[in-house]
């Protein structure tokens, strides 16, 4: 049987040329997901198929975007699972406990309310019906904090962060902070890393000037409340 020409229609619609069996016009339709091709023998007087073709791709594409779709729906709804499962399981600590039993929540997740307050060279979180002397915490931020964290609550936290950055006073007795009550969680850490000099074993504080004894890296604020009275600048 002698060999004529015959037409291929490529993925833009079109019509390329190759050799195949007399008689025979043939098309063929690429499609990604299915790793495969869709190939249809037609009359040469049939070459309206093409159309038909066009659709078959049409759908195709339709059924990678639909699928991609799914997938994007799935991991949202898998996030959305895990941050309830963390809440769930975080257990509420007072700010009072964390720092009167610091051994037994050492490197622990947990959720705490407390004041909070920062300036040029603090960031600490404490509360004043802990009694005397006042005990702070160091606060660090983890990377993630702004994704776990809801977005209405987290324009509050840089509501925060804008009024203190727009304390300017004269003199360092006349600088006044405002001051915030966070909800959050996190994971404190209640011992002081230890290292070896010599022969002694020393310990060193947390934050700014190794001056704090305990810290806390904030995960997910989940509540940010402005407290009236300001505080003195450190």
């Amino acid at each position: 049987m002698e060999t004529q020409t015959i037409k291929r229609v490529s993925r833009d619609g079109a019509i390329e040329q190759f050799n195949g069996r007399e008689g025979e016009t043939a098309t063929f339709l690429s499609c990604n997901l299915l790793n495969s091709k869709l190939c249809v023998a037609v009359s040469p007087h049939v070459i309206s198929a093409v159309g038909h073709l066009r659709v078959n791709y049409m759908k195709c594409e339709f059924k990678q975007i639909f699928i991609a779709f799914l997938a994007i729906i799935a991991s949202c709804l898998t996030l959305v699972a895990q941050i309830q499962k963390t809440k769930d399981e975080v257990p509420t600590v007072s700010f009072c406990e964390l720092v009167d039993k610091p051994t037994l929540y050492d490197e622990k997740h947990v959720r705490v309310e407390a004041f909070y307050t920062s300036d040029f060279e603090a960031a600490f979180m404490y509360d004043e019906t802990c009694g005397e002397p006042i005990k702070r915490a160091w606060v660090s931020f983890d990377s993630d904090i702004e994704k776990l964290t809801e977005r209405e609550i987290w324009k509050d936290y840089e509501k925060y962060v804008s009024d203190n950055q727009a304390v300017q006073p004269q003199t360092k007795a006349d600088c006044k902070l405002h001051r915030y009550k966070f909800t959050w969680t996190g994971l404190f850490k209640g011992v002081k890393p230890t290292f070896k000099v010599g022969n002694r074993i020393v310990s060193q504080g947390f934050g700014h000037m190794n001056s704090y004894a305990y810290k806390f890296t904030a995960q997910k604020i989940e509540k940010v409340i402005e407290v009236v009275e300001s505080v003195p600048c450190n």
